[in-house]
């Protein structure tokens, strides 16, 4: 259990540093920031550290970029830092998987290509540990003398996406909150976050250090300057690009919300960071949420926005079999489920359905 819980946070616990804020991001609407700084930061030494939840899995989605330098989940949800010197990539691909929606991941990676031996040149740690597993890399090729598109002047620093080549958009699907980038400054990853001593969960806790003069800090509280950057002495503000004021959510490592779990999808879509899914047929489909319950007392609350057709008959519920869900309305009796089905105005519990109400029109 220790294990798991350090390997993801999947709940809100007291930290004494409670984050209120994230920002959502959506690929399919090219959403992103980006600060086209003058003057060079610190092209050998810097730190990246953001907690990330997903909401979407499969896809190439980058966390932050600068030209051909970035660091992004790719189709395999394998976590690949890339970093070109101007001539030559070198990557490093971790071995874990990055699968669970329900959870946020703390990513930190640290880039010092001054130290003299190569494996301490690039960290990465996830969750207060150093992963050292890698799939697949070529970091510990770079020279001490290396410098990267991180910090340069000419690349843009883009959030929540990057242009990879300068052409192909290539968006995050979740949610971003406590964003640090600290320039002249590699960091481990107690410097922001700790194990809570009675969980062993890894929490966040407050940046103290310096972020240089090129650093980012993002909090994503003022929902009219998502792209305001408090890091003092930064690079100033971001330009936000296609973000509104609604991709501000309290969704956050302190208050994790439940979303819709993007596992276990067939021909459905997921919008508005897991919270809207669309059925692309008009054939009975089943979703789940990412938190499974086992007892006391839970509430949530749903709309649903009904087809004419008349053989629709969206529902909502709870169901204690995950491996046999409600798919058609004939399955929805059973003592394993209690569901609303919306149109056909009937309350279905303990092989009983009820009726109240009226129906739709």
């Amino acid at each position: 259990m220790e294990t798991l819980q350090r390997m993801a946070n999947r709940g809100s616990i007291s930290t004494g540093y409670d984050i209120d804020n994230s920002c959502k991001f959506e690929n399919d609407n090219s959403e992103g920031l980006v600060n086209n700084y003058s003057g060079d930061g610190d092209r050998k030494t810097w730190t990246f550290s953001g907690w990330v939840k997903r909401s979407e899995l499969g896809v190439d989605q980058h966390i932050i970029g600068a030209a051909y330098s970035n660091i992004r989940f790719m189709t395999n949800d394998l976590l690949r830092v890339e970093l070109y010197d101007g001539s030559a990539t070198r990557y490093a691909d971790l071995q874990r998987l990055f699968r669970d929606t329900s959870a946020w991941y703390h990513i930190v990676v640290a880039l010092d290509s001054t130290q003299g031996t190569a494996a301490n040149r690039v960290k990465i740690y996830i969750n207060g540990v150093q992963d050292t597993a890698f799939d697949n890399s070529t970091y510990t090729n770079m020279s001490e003398d290396d410098e990267f598109n991180f910090g340069e002047a000419a690349s843009n620093f883009q959030v929540g996406y990057s242009f990879v080549g300068g052409a192909n958009f290539k968006g995050f699907c979740g949610y971003f909150a406590d964003f640090h980038y600290t320039d002249g400054v590699a960091n481990d990853a107690d410097a922001f976050g700790e194990f809570d001593e009675d969980t062993g969960i890894w929490k966040p806790k407050a940046y103290a250090g310096s972020h240089g003069s090129k650093g980012i800090y993002f909090k994503f509280d003022d929902s009219s300057a998502l792209g305001a950057n408090s890091a003092s002495g930064g690079v100033g503000d971001f330009t936000e690009s296609n973000i509104a004021a609604a991709d501000q959510a309290t969704d956050t490592p302190t208050n994790n919300f439940c979303t819709i779990n993007a596992i276990n999808l067939s021909t459905q879509t997921l919008t508005e960071g897991a919270t809207k899914i669309v059925s692309t047929d008009n054939t009975s489909r089943t979703s789940f949420g990412t938190m499974a319950v086992s007892k006391g007392k839970w509430w949530w609350e749903g709309k649903i926005q009904v087809y004419e057709s008349a053989d629709s008959y969206p529902c909502i519920g709870v169901t204690g079999d995950l491996d046999n869900p409600p798919a058609t309305s004939a399955q929805l009796y059973g003592s394993n489920h209690v569901v609303i089905l919306a149109k056909a105005q009937k309350w279905v519990t303990n092989d009983t359905g009820y009726s109240y109400g009226a129906a739709y029109s």
